[in-house]
């Protein structure tokens, strides 16, 4: 027989509250305060909402933001025509130190050349003349290192197509605009053939005059005697005709300067290189390599060491005559020049060249005379004056870059108002 008395117990016990074998515990009292479970679970989710964001929203979207300026970038290199990029070699003292530097950059901006500055800030201070000539290789590795970062070439709006133009800071005069230096080039025996071409000067220096960076060079088309009588006797360093390199005017395209100023820097860093602090020596040496090639016509550039007599100033709205004794492969008309300013002119061979290079202790003063006859009014209140005053040029500084106005820069140098 089966006992029923578990069966009972069970019963008791499930429905019978006094019978429940489980004793009353005393609640612990409730203080008020946060359910720490709950505030977890809130944190953890706002967390995961986050990192869902970063992950699936945030790291895209920057990747959609740099593809875009990437396809831009790359739209642009087939459709935008070909500029002219001026890069000047400036630190931040020489800048304030005169006016020179200004009255080069005025006339970039004037005649529509896009400038970046660079090498801004290698040193502090200027304290000695001997300084001057310690820019000469920070002038070449200082472009041959931005000419090699392809981001920054980007950031700063310069296509692949563009042109370099590689141009002294403190003695130069830009009178031609941008699209007369690329239709001359272009027109030149050879012209952009893949080779930069530099100002050509009478005289080879620093470089021995019986060497071959010297000797082993292109012949130039101009006639023997356009310059000096036939039978002149020069120094062993002179040439009758412009034939030999001057490194402060350069240009050739981004992979061409790229390529050439890397040689050049090469070129310095050798032992054989006696003339550590001057650049000319190497690039007369890869002229005589033939990794160059020079104006050797005066068709661009011209440098006014020693010659400064030869050149004259043309008013506007004078007559222009060829030359009786040489062609040139263009043809000078109006619309080259500026309208309502007159211009520099080479007597001898009657071109008037994209760019002029005061270069030479005797051409410095002739630099600031003619400048000034051809900007005279720098305070002018029409829109175009101050849109040249409000214009912005990039800086390049050793981490980064940055944007200011040609009155920011120059407005105390120029007395800009």
């Amino acid at each position: 027989m089966v006992s029923r008395q578990p069966l009972f117990s069970r019963w008791r016990r499930q429905y019978l509250p006094h019978h429940n074998h489980k004793k009353d515990r005393p609640r612990k009292a409730k203080f008020p305060g946060p359910d720490l479970r709950r505030v977890a679970r809130v944190v953890l989710w706002l967390l995961g909402i986050t990192m869902s964001y970063y992950f699936v929203w945030h790291i895209p979207s920057s990747h959609r933001h740099q593809a875009k300026r990437h396809t831009r970038y790359l739209e642009d290199a087939f459709t935008q025509p070909r500029q002219v990029q001026v890069f000047m070699p400036i630190d931040r003292p020489r800048v304030y130190k005169n006016a020179d530097f200004c009255r080069t950059l005025w006339s970039a901006i004037v005649n529509g050349y896009r400038v970046t500055l660079y090498n801004w800030d290698i040193r502090t201070k200027t304290t000695s003349e001997e300084e001057e000539f310690d820019t000469h290789k920070p002038k070449v590795n200082g472009l041959a290192r931005i000419l090699s970062d392809n981001q920054l070439l980007q950031d700063l709006g310069i296509l692949p197509q563009d042109f370099i133009f590689l141009v002294d800071a403190v003695d130069v005069i830009l009178q031609l605009a941008p699209s007369v230096l690329v239709s001359r080039y272009s027109l030149l025996p050879g012209g952009i053939e893949g080779k930069p071409i530099t100002a050509a000067s009478f005289n080879c220096w620093p470089n021995q005059w019986n060497s071959s960076a010297c000797l082993d060079i292109p012949a130039s088309p101009l006639p023997m005697d356009m310059f000096y009588p036939e039978g002149t006797k020069l120094a062993p360093t002179m040439a009758p005709v412009p034939i030999h390199a001057n490194s402060g005017l350069v240009l050739g395209s981004i992979p061409e300067m790229r390529s050439l100023l890397q040689k050049i820097n090469a070129t310095m860093a050798s032992p054989e290189y006696p003339w550590i602090q001057f650049d000319q020596g190497a690039y007369n040496i890869q002229l005589q390599k033939r990794d160059l090639t020079v104006d050797n016509s005066l068709s661009i550039f011209y440098c006014a060491e020693h010659h400064t007599e030869s050149l004259s100033l043309l008013p506007n709205g004078a007559p222009i005559l060829p030359s009786p004794k040489y062609q040139f492969p263009f043809i000078i008309s109006r619309t080259d020049l500026p309208e309502g300013r007159p211009v520099g002119k080479d007597k001898r061979t009657s071109n008037i060249p994209v760019a002029l290079h005061f270069n030479g202790i005797g051409a410095k003063p002739g630099f600031k005379q003619y400048w000034e006859d051809m900007f005279p009014n720098l305070n002018d209140n029409d829109e175009q004056s101050k849109r040249w005053r409000e214009q912005k040029v990039r800086i390049v500084k050793t981490s980064g870059w940055e944007e200011q106005s040609v009155e920011q820069i120059c407005g105390s140098q120029l007395g800009l108002e």
